[in-house]
């Protein structure tokens, strides 16, 4: 499922937990919202954190896990990597946009997204695609690699199965 279809909990990598790559950035689940963790599950706490300096320094990275109160929980969140490709070749001087394009394979509500780049990351967008596939609305926008907004909406976003999001990203390599 790598290259422009995404990854589901657990399918090629240890379970990924709602990634923030803003500093300081907190996640709160919204209320009645939970991540379910079962006994002896291996976790994927990826700060994905480089050093472009010659400084050595150290990080601060903090993941705290609080339980539930008993009755509290009326939905399960999971953690999901959509638009994943390998696809990426920006040539010296050059610029270049990918497109993915992932199926909700069961009815999904999202309560957080965002969009992941690298240096020469220049724009980044997520789309519905209409239930018809003959439009597309764009429900976030990033033009920042480094610092990504994460897009919290008022209300679950909800993906009946079959449904199509996509997710165009677009690079420029300024070096030779």
């Amino acid at each position: 499922s790598v290259g422009c279809i995404g990854l589901m909990p657990d399918e090629l990598t240890p379970r990924v937990l709602i990634p923030l790559q803003s500093p300081n950035a907190r996640f709160r689940m919204p209320k009645g919202i939970a991540l379910r963790i079962h006994p002896g599950e291996q976790l994927w706490l990826n700060p994905h954190l480089k050093n472009p300096g010659s400084e050595t320094i150290t990080p601060d990275i903090r993941f705290n896990l609080y339980a539930a109160k008993p009755g509290t929980v009326k939905h399960t969140a999971e953690g999901m990597i959509i638009g994943n490709t390998l696809d990426i070749n920006v040539p010296a001087g050059g610029e270049q946009t990918l497109t993915a394009e992932w199926t909700a394979p069961i009815d999904v509500n999202f309560v957080l997204l965002t969009t992941h780049q690298h240096q020469l990351g220049t724009y980044a967008n997520i789309e519905l695609v209409s239930e018809d596939g003959a439009s597309t609305e764009i429900i976030y926008e990033n033009f920042r690699w480094e610092h990504p907004r994460n897009f919290w909406p008022k209300e679950p976003l909800r993906l009946e199965k079959g449904r199509k999001m996509r997710i165009t990203c677009q690079w420029k390599n300024p070096g030779d």
